[in-house]
């Protein structure tokens, strides 16, 4: 009696073991946190600058604000140390960061040869003054965090303007971006991110077909995007970035073959992705995450041969992956946060050093749903563990 009563609570304390161990284990295996996606935009692909004479260092400064500048090495003439130069031959007037910035600084009169302002930091903020577009041979206009109220309609009549860099400048006040830039023929930058503006694009600017970079993002805008643009061949980075810009993207899109960056992140597009977008053989960047497209990735993007960085994060995509994509060289791709089924294509994985993202996209492969393989390992130790106590508890039954 005693052997049996001494197995039987050998065998309670056992079982005790076994329960302490099972819940230990499943405790790793009950439902986790979502992990947040991360979405990460391709920051550190090289925006090419476009200059005709020396803009693209003029751009450098006005982006870098490098403190150091000074006219006198340069050997131009500086007026009381306020970094106001005064360029001759040909004439080119800089104010740059003048504390006490006015509109008596500039120009009153039409002065044939000056061929750039910039005002950066300016601080009071100021409005176009008038004789601004008096200047028939002004060719860069850059003012950095400098300006308050609207683009007058008289911009229109800069015809010879070829850098147009207004930023971060218009906070006081909400204004739209004014059709009468469709006359400068000659633009080719044409910068007005990260300021308040509302209302639509202008179609008018499909026109200016001169244009190599358009970037608008970071603003208030909304209704479409004009089917119009289509018509900008010369085109190279287009951005419209992190504004309410709604409804389906252009097929027109497809037409512009120059271009390396297409920036759509961040706006409430929706409908499918045009596959006409497989025709922008030199394309090296879409970013299209934060939307409300849908539908499946059309194959034609297989064709996008220079194509590195793709991301597709944040939509309603759904459907395979096509294995197309495979074709393509990436160095990342982002499908988290969609509606995919299937896995993702096996080719595709064997891309070297490819940096692939899939958090919350519906693609049933483990990478792509971390807690699934926490429960498979969960569920295989739990297993070992049942299997060593049942064997320990046979051993003791023996024994008993």
């Amino acid at each position: 009696n005693r052997t049996k009563s001494g197995f039987l609570w050998s065998y309670i304390g056992s079982l005790f073991i076994l329960f302490i161990c099972f819940v230990s284990v499943h405790e790793k295996s009950f439902p986790k946190k979502a992990v947040p996606i991360q979405v990460h935009s391709a920051s550190h692909v090289q925006q090419q600058s476009f200059s005709k004479t020396n803009y693209g260092e003029l751009n450098n400064f006005a982006q870098e604000k490098e403190e150091s500048f000074s006219c006198q090495n340069l050997g131009f003439f500086t007026i009381q140390r306020q970094y106001i130069c005064l360029f001759t031959s040909p004439v080119f007037v800089m104010f740059l960061g003048e504390p006490n910035m006015n509109a008596n600084l500039f120009p009153s009169e039409p002065i044939p040869t000056l061929i750039a302002i910039v005002v950066d930091f300016s601080s009071p903020r100021i409005p176009f003054p008038p004789s601004v577009f008096l200047q028939p041979s002004l060719q860069a206009l850059i003012w950095n965090e400098s300006h308050y109220g609207t683009i007058p309609s008289q911009i229109g009549t800069l015809t010879s303007l070829f850098f147009l860099f207004l930023t971060h400048s218009f906070e006081d006040q909400f204004g739209t971006i004014p059709s009468e830039l469709a006359s400068l023929q000659a633009l080719s930058n044409l910068a007005l991110y990260a300021n308040r503006f509302n209302g639509s694009l202008p179609s008018e600017l499909g026109a200016v077909s001169s244009l190599a970079e358009f970037d608008i993002g970071e603003n208030s805008l909304y209704g479409t995007l004009p089917s119009q643009y289509g018509a900008l061949l010369n085109l190279k980075r287009f951005s419209v970035v992190n504004n309410d810009l709604t409804g389906s993207l252009p097929s027109q899109l497809g037409q512009l073959m120059n271009l390396k960056q297409l920036l759509l992140y961040k706006c409430k597009f929706s409908g499918k992705l045009p596959s006409e977008l497989g025709l922008l053989t030199g394309l090296l960047l879409l970013q299209i995450y934060e939307n409300n497209l849908n539908g499946p990735i059309p194959s034609q993007l297989g064709n996008m041969h220079g194509l590195k960085e793709l991301n597709f994060g944040q939509n309603q995509f759904s459907g395979t992956i096509p294995s197309q994509l495979a074709l393509l060289q990436f160095t990342a791709i982002d499908f988290s946060e969609n509606q995919f089924s299937g896995y993702i294509p096996p080719q595709l994985l064997n891309i070297p050093n490819i940096n692939i993202t899939c958090i919350n996209s519906g693609l049933l492969d483990p990478r792509c749903n971390p807690n699934q393989d926490d429960t498979f390992v969960s569920s295989s130790v739990t297993t070992a563990i049942i299997v060593v106590a049942g064997f320990l508890m046979l051993i003791i039954f023996l024994i008993g």
